[in-house]
């Protein structure tokens, strides 16, 4: 069996400090084991894509891990990092042990709860797996990456609210986030006008209007936990897409309540849900946007999804 080195980058901030404790935790199982492995720990926002750029694994007897610690924006940045890496000839493997607020990649993959666990389950596996990635390229070919969705609309409007929040850093030191999130939620749903898109997919071309909400997903879950596309799967090779036209707040409630129990919002009348290997979108107005939870600011959308795989070590 080859021995493991683990390039650790932990996030102890992510999911209101249970980095930190789910840190501990790992570091000392790793050393109890007698474990090789280097600790790097993010020391402000997006330092985990650049500690992923510097790493250099080296040509010897080890099996090369990157374990990340923290929530889906720390796995996130991690593997744009990563990709980025001009030090590596081919991709190093992750290992993932997540701790965040929202863990909605944990979910879509089914990694258990307890980090010890999933530290057991990371040295058991022999081979990496490939799993997909977003990626979506505007017209100047520029790339951004996601884990978990892409959004345009209200979901991304409520993500720009909730960032600009005074209550927001309150409540998460109470781990009452989830309160802010959903306050502001209900603030960008009377604010949220609505907007028409078009895009291709398999050379047609679909137009729709009175559009008010956009996600392509990559798995299952968004904003902790809510199956907006139950069929998505990162084996697939397919990116889930779902357009929500907007209706009464009398009419979302039981539309809500469906998305969270079987699926069957899926079936509405004003909903429309795709699957391709790629799209290519377009706005007619601009729109906020969000990627992985991180904002894009408010523009109109001209953009290929598509998508590439990394290997994952669990």
């Amino acid at each position: 069996m080859v021995p493991y080195y683990f390039h650790v980058i932990a996030n102890e901030t992510a999911g209101s400090f249970q980095g930190k404790k789910t840190t501990q935790r790992i570091i000392a199982y790793l050393t109890a084991k007698g474990s090789a492995f280097h600790l790097e720990k993010t020391q402000y926002p997006k330092h985990a894509t650049l500690l992923a750029q510097k790493i250099k694994p080296l040509k010897d007897a080890y099996q090369h891990i990157v374990l990340v610690i923290g929530g889906d924006g720390t796995l996130h940045q991690v593997i744009k990092g990563l990709l980025e890496n001009k030090y590596t000839p081919s991709p190093i493997p992750i290992g993932y042990i997540p701790s965040g607020t929202g863990n909605d990649f944990s979910r879509g993959v089914n990694l258990v709860k307890d980090p010890i666990e999933n530290m057991k389950l990371i040295e058991n596996t022999r081979q990496a797996r490939e799993l997909d990635v977003g990626v979506m390229t505007d017209p100047q070919a520029k790339t951004s990456i996601f884990i978990n969705n892409l959004g345009i609309g209200i979901d991304a409007r409520t993500v720009f609210l909730t960032n600009r929040s005074k209550a927001k850093a309150f409540l998460s030191h109470l781990k009452m986030g989830s309160m802010s999130y959903l306050a502001n939620l209900l603030k960008a749903y009377r604010q949220q006008k609505t907007f028409n898109i078009t895009f291709r997919q398999n050379n047609k071309t679909y137009a729709f209007d009175n559009i008010f909400l956009v996600t392509f997903g990559n798995e299952p879950y968004f904003g902790g936990g809510v199956p907006i596309l139950p069929n998505a799967n990162v084996t697939n090779h397919l990116i889930d897409l779902i357009l929500v036209e907007k209706m009464s707040f009398a009419k979302l409630v039981p539309l809500f309540y469906k998305m969270l129990t079987d699926g069957s919002h899926l079936k509405n009348e004003r909903v429309h849900y795709f699957q391709s290997a790629s799209f290519h979108l377009k706005t007619d107005r601009q729109e906020y946007g969000q990627i992985d939870g991180e904002e894009l600011g408010f523009q109109q959308f001209d953009y290929k999804i598509s998508l590439t795989q990394y290997p994952f070590w669990f």
